[in-house]
């Protein structure tokens, strides 16, 4: 009975996340991909520390903000990026495009390896 409680209430939980949500560094990604037109670059990441600073970014009280730094790889080039992300405050490990106040990803360096 515990095994099928057990069952039931992770299928509840994963019903809630739809098709489009991400965490917080996928939106990051999905924004470099989608308007920076590096949809084929694969990349790697590193989460800023302390969060003081940038918590000061925010520009609504009840958000958070995260902000990576992104390396992307594709043929010929190597980007890194600051990506920053606010989001409203939630529990949800996964946000959907509601739940995004603002998206900010910038070139810090490009490497061309031609």
């Amino acid at each position: 009975m515990k095994k099928l409680l057990l069952l039931l209430t992770s299928l509840c939980l994963t019903s809630c996340i739809k098709s489009g949500d991400k965490t917080p560094l996928g939106w990051c990604v999905w924004e470099i991909r989608k308007h920076e037109g590096y949809e084929q670059a694969v990349y790697t990441y590193q989460k800023l520390l302390p969060y003081d600073e940038i918590q000061e970014e925010k520009s609504y009280k009840n958000t958070t903000v995260n902000a990576y730094i992104i390396t992307t790889y594709s043929y010929h080039l190597k980007t890194e990026w600051l990506g920053i992300i606010e989001y409203s405050n939630t529990i949800k490990r996964y946000l959907n495009e509601k739940d995004i106040v603002n998206i900010d990803c910038d070139i810090l360096a490009e490497y061309n390896y031609e």
